[in-house]
């Protein structure tokens, strides 16, 4: 698979860092930080993979596209994600 895929006029399928990610290319910085870094945010998951537990069930309120989603699942036995839009 490349690592882009373009789905429609603003949004593109990502082999990400962490990934698959389903995005729009307007939504920036997160668009901007998936094309240029592979990834958003690299701090935040670091700082959760020092305090998260293999065995522990995460709630991660405010998902929006999954780019702590997916970090996460691969840390958390389990990861239940909401975003409210």
């Amino acid at each position: 698979m490349s690592d882009v895929i373009t789905i429609g006029k603003h949004t593109e399928l990502r082999n990400t860092a962490h990934g698959l990610l389903i995005y729009n290319k307007l939504d920036w910085p997160i668009s901007e930080h998936l094309i240029k870094y592979g990834e958003c945010s690299w701090e935040e998951v670091e700082f959760f993979a020092h305090i998260i537990r293999p065995e522990w069930t995460v709630i991660e309120a405010g998902a929006h596209i999954g780019t702590h989603t997916i970090p996460l699942a691969q840390i958390a036995k389990r990861v239940f994600a909401f975003e409210p839009q």
